[in-house]
């Protein structure tokens, strides 16, 4: 079974990093291969822009979604989302990792998306959802937050934490791929170390139910 991490923060001594070495020592334990997009550390380019095509290309339609189809087909992307696309392609499940920034992904990650999710490579015309061209791939969202567990119930100041995944969710399924239940860390930067060490051993707990169903489902992995 090969997992990619793609892990969004800029600090290597942040809970999030912590929550990533969690993740690689499970998942290796278990005999898991682990390839790992570190993306701050990578100076990933979130911005997509006419670069992303290598020269050659035919950019007089103007169309980026349209331009990325064609690149994608004739092998006319440029190196860092090729290099991408090929750990996506080497791997059977996602975990993604990352703070909740205005609700949302760091701008780093969603521009990895933009980037990387090419037509010809994560969809194509009526090859979407069921029939996505990352089928049958899971993705594990993990999350941290600042604000208390709380915050995000229905009645809560942000109500509830379901509708800020759901678009993360709704975009790996329109390419084929499953979301797995999430874990969520809420709080972190009002723990103390006692609770951090009880969130990372929660975590752990989750990975290895994670992993144990990816077991079952790829038997020959």
């Amino acid at each position: 079974m090969k997992i990619l991490i793609v892990y969004a923060h800029p600090e290597p001594s942040s809970f999030n990093a912590a929550l990533r070495d969690m993740a690689v020592r499970t998942m290796e334990s278990m005999g898991f291969e682990v390839r790992i997009s570190d993306l701050y550390a990578m100076k990933f380019n979130p911005v997509a822009s006419w670069s992303d095509f290598r020269n050659g290309h035919d950019l007089s339609s103007r169309q980026y979604g349209m331009i990325q189809r064609d690149a994608y087909l004739n092998d006319l992307l440029s190196n860092d989302i090729k290099e991408e696309q090929s750990k996506l392609a080497w791997c059977d499940s996602v975990l993604l990792q990352f703070p909740l920034w205005w609700f949302g992904m760091p701008a780093i990650l969603k521009g990895w998306l933009d980037r990387i999710f090419t037509a010809g490579f994560a969809f194509d015309k009526d090859k979407w959802f069921d029939s996505g061209l990352l089928k049958p791939r899971k993705v594990l969202v993990s999350v941290t937050t600042q604000s208390p567990e709380s915050a995000y119930q229905e009645s809560g100041i942000h109500g509830r934490m379901d509708q800020y995944l759901k678009p993360i969710h709704h975009t790996f399924r329109f390419a084929g791929i499953s979301p797995l239940s999430p874990f969520i860390a809420y709080g972190v930067m009002n723990m103390d170390d006692q609770a951090r060490r009880g969130v990372l051993q929660d975590y752990h707990d989750h990975l290895i139910r994670f992993l144990k169903k990816q077991v079952s489902i790829n038997p020959d992995s």
